[in-house]
């Protein structure tokens, strides 16, 4: 079993937050925003308070949330993470460069102007706090809360190991409400990825892997949708695609 710990305890997530969420364009680089704006809109996904897991150094679900949730909860397992979304919150002048996601999101709700967007998040997100999806309690040294939604981008196919990528699913499952709703995106078919100069393990997952994951964890799937890559990614990474998925805990 992979430590994941060991794996991600240095891990760079400035040069994370450089290369996705930079100014270079790569194929499907806003699957996620447009993922999230679009079950918000569909009302697909209700309720008053919403968990982004493994929020990493970004912002993604909670762009399109805040228009239509007050609460806004940020979690994730590597501190450094958490650092970076306190400044960009707190507004501090050295904070990541949101630009790209938050233009993308305001042209999607028919906007030109940011500064709207960004007020919303900062007034909706609740706090930003540590979590570890493969405890029994995933929130500790918090008491274990459940929410009317969960967001995940990217999240659980960091564990390679397939008993902790199952183990995971069900830690998400702790964290929902009875009949609320998961949306969540991974990759599909990856080995690797490249975060500056560390190359992380990926899940190397197939739908069929993932759906039995999903359904032995508990939910029930309401949409999955793969998303092939039609040329190579222009990223360090072997990913051949990635999946959408909307699932609800019965």
């Amino acid at each position: 079993m992979a430590d994941i710990r060991k794996i991600y305890e240095d891990f760079n997530a400035e040069a994370y937050a450089k290369v996705y969420l930079g100014q270079d364009d790569y194929e499907n680089q806003f699957l996620a925003e447009d993922f999230y704006h679009r079950l918000f809109t569909q009302g697909k996904l209700n309720g008053k308070t919403l968990l982004d897991v493994g929020c990493g150094p970004t912002m993604r679900s909670a762009l399109s949330a805040g228009g239509h949730v007050s609460e806004i909860y940020l979690c994730d397992f590597v501190e450094n993470n958490l650092k970076i979304l306190k400044k960009w919150l707190k507004n501090e002048p050295d904070a990541v460069d949101y630009s790209k996601l938050l233009n993308h999101v305001a042209k999607l709700e028919g906007k030109t102007d940011t500064k709207y967007l960004e007020e919303r998040v900062r007034k909706s997100t609740k706090d930003v706090f540590f979590c570890d999806i493969l405890a029994d309690n995933p929130l500790n040294p918090r008491p274990l809360q459940q929410f009317d939604i969960l967001t995940s981008s990217y999240c659980v196919d960091s564990f390679p190991d397939y008993k902790d990528y199952l183990k995971s699913w069900k830690g998400l499952y702790s964290l929902l409400r009875p009949g609320g709703h998961l949306a969540l995106l991974g990759t599909i078919d990856t080995t690797y990825y490249v975060v500056g100069e560390k190359k992380l393990p990926g899940a190397n997952v197939n739908k069929a892997s993932v759906e039995a994951a999903v359904t032995q964890a508990g939910f029930q799937i309401l949409e999955f949708e793969e998303h092939r890559y039609k040329n190579d990614l222009n990223l360090e990474s072997d990913c051949k695609g990635c999946f959408t998925l909307l699932a609800k805990k019965a």
